[in-house]
């Protein structure tokens, strides 16, 4: 799948789902129960034993239904592995520069984690696709606001600590998807994954239409109907408009990463968000 189109799938979507599994053999059930609840990211982390072949199997079965991703990278070579597995994204808890040139060097995408505002324009900087805040525990939706005032060419999309209940207020905020943990999911319907997983699908299927109803309710839509959020002023050799010698870092970083700046152009014409 081409990075353009499994972004495309991520936004309409807006709703990734974040398995930490007690083994592999549970993926294939856990993605299919989320799949038909409309969940369509689905990211497997490293903490999942045997994850990688677990990735490989997932993406070779569902890779046409869903889009597969890794989370939970700290290196390059895991990075890499992982890519070459079938995962689409790579998510990280933390700023791995190494891991964001591996990520965009493959044609994938890069979203790193960080916390504090140089964190953010930092990860970004290096080639992010969307930044990652995180942990986004103890942070309410006014976090988003206050870090897109001044850097309204972010992408961002908080982790941990997010209410399924109330997933338009991070919409609303700014986050260009929605990140749902399973397991927070889960433990707020009192359930396991044995027999509760069923259950979270319904529970993320309700999510997945308030966020695309609140994504089409934004004032910033594209005239093909797709969502213009934070990065959409990006030219056509992936620099950002906003953000001066940023954006020629970032476009440099992206350069540098050999894959040139095709997707962040595309973006600016309102083609995935």
């Amino acid at each position: 799948m081409k990075k353009e189109a499994a972004f495309k799938l991520l936004a309409d979507s807006g709703v990734v789902a974040v398995i930490r599994a007690q083994s592999a053999a549970q993926l294939q059930d856990i993605a299919k129960a989320l799949v038909e609840g409309g969940v369509l990211g689905i990211e497997v982390t490293m903490t999942t034993p045997k994850a990688i072949a677990g990735i490989e199997k997932l993406a070779d079965e569902m890779g046409d239904r869903c889009v597969v991703g890794v989370g939970t990278i700290l290196d390059a070579a895991t990075c890499a592995d992982a890519i070459h597995a079938g995962a689409q994204f790579v998510v990280s808890p933390v700023l791995v520069p190494a891991v964001i040139e591996v990520t965009r060097k493959l044609g994938k995408i890069s979203v790193p984690g960080a916390y504090t505002p140089t964190e953010i324009l930092t990860a970004w900087t290096a080639g992010a696709d969307v930044v990652k805040v995180f942990p986004a525990t103890g942070l309410g939706p006014t976090y988003l606001k206050d870090l897109l005032a001044p850097m309204p060419f972010l992408r961002l999309t908080p982790t941990g600590g997010v209410d399924v209940k109330r997933p338009p207020d991070r919409i609303k905020a700014g986050a260009v998807i929605f990140d749902a943990d399973l397991e927070e999911v889960l433990g707020a319907m009192g359930g396991k994954f044995e027999g509760g997983v069923g259950g979270a699908g319904g529970v993320l299927a309700g999510v997945v239409d308030e966020v695309e109803e609140d994504l089409l309710n934004r004032e910033e839509i594209g005239a093909d109907g797709n969502i213009l959020g934070g990065g959409s002023d990006v030219d056509a050799e992936g620099h950002a408009s906003l953000g001066g010698a940023v954006g020629e870092a970032r476009g440099e970083a992206i350069e540098e990463a050999g894959e040139g700046g095709g997707f962040d152009a595309g973006i600016a014409g309102g083609a995935f968000e």
